[in-house]
C-alpha cells in the first residue's frame, strides 16, 4: 500500500472499531437491519475475497487496523444493499487509515469526453469487471492493516424460508436463461413453498417491511416477474 513517509498506523484501533460495531448492532437491531448486514459481510468470504485470521495471529498490542463497516440500503435498485468500509474513521491519535496513505492520480476518463469520443466511431464497446475493487490483492505485509470485524446472529425460521425462496427464484432465473437457447418457450412456471409467512410477504407492499425482508422480497418479485 502507498504509505506516506511516516508509514502505516503504529497502534491498533481494535477497541474503537469494536465499540462502534456494538453500537451499530444495537441500532441495526432496533431497525431490524442487522441480518441484512450479516449476509453482506459473509458474501466476500464466500466469494474468496476475504479470509479468516487464525486466533494465534491476532495481537491487539501490535499495529493493526480494523475498518468499520457501514451499509447503504437501496431497495429500488439492482444492488439492494451496499457495504462501505470506512477508511476515514479515526484512531486514538486522531488519524485515519486514509491519513496514512498517499493519494494517487485519477485516471478515470471524464464522462463528457467519453460521450464525445463515441461520436467518432461506428461501434462502441463497454464492459464491467464484477467486484473489481474486491479483487485487488493486498500485500501480505499490509493485510493486518485492512481487517474486518464479523457479526454473527441466527436467523428466524420465516427468514430462513425467505432465503430459500430467494434461492428458488435465482434457480428459476438460471433455468430460464438456459431455456432461451432452446426451442422451448412459453413454459408454465409454478413455484412451491410451504411458508404462509413468505407468501404473505410476497403479496404485501414493500414499504411495510423492515430492510431485511423488503430487500429480498423485492429481489424475488423482480426475478420471477
Amino acid at each position: 500500500m502507498p504509505w506516506k513517509d511516516e508509514g502505516p498506523p503504529k497502534e491498533s484501533n481494535y477497541d474503537i472499531t469494536y465499540k462502534q460495531m456494538i453500537s451499530s448492532e444495537k441500532t441495526l437491531r432496533r431497525k431490524d437491519c442487522l441480518e441484512v448486514i450479516q449476509d453482506e459481510v459473509q458474501k466476500p468470504h464466500e466469494q474468496g475475497f476475504v479470509k479468516g485470521v487464525p486466533p494465534e495471529q491476532i495481537n491487539h498490542k501490535t499495529p493493526e487496523w480494523y475498518l468499520p463497516q457501514l451499509a447503504v440500503f437501496t431497495p429500488d435498485r439492482t444492488t439492494k444493499v451496499r457495504l462501505v468500509f470506512d477508511a476515514s474513521a479515526q484512531g486514538y491519535d486522531g488519524k485515519s487509515l486514509n491519513d496514512h496513505l498517499e493519494k494517487g492520480a485519477n485516471y478515470i476518463n471524464s464522462f463528457p469526453n467519453v460521450i464525445i469520443a463515441w461520436g467518432f466511431d461506428k461501434e462502441v464497446y463497454t464492459g464491467d469487471i464484477h467486484k473489481m475493487f474486491s479483487q485487488v490483492k493486498i500485500h501480505p505485509d499490509d493485510q493486518v492493516l485492512k481487517r474486518l470485524l464479523p457479526t454473527l446472529k441466527k436467523k428466524s425460521i420465516p427468514r430462513l424460508e425467505l432465503m430459500g425462496c430467494l434461492s428458488l427464484a435465482k434457480l428459476y432465473s438460471t433455468c430460464k436463461e438456459a431455456l432461451e437457447f432452446t426451442v422451448i418457450s412459453n413454459c408454465k412456471k409454478v413455484f412451491w413453498t410451504g411458508s404462509q409467512t413468505v407468501l404473505t410477504w410476497l403479496k404485501t407492499f414493500l414499504r411495510k417491511f423492515k430492510p431485511f425482508v423488503s430487500v429480498r422480497v423485492a429481489e424475488i418479485q423482480e426475478t420471477i416477474s
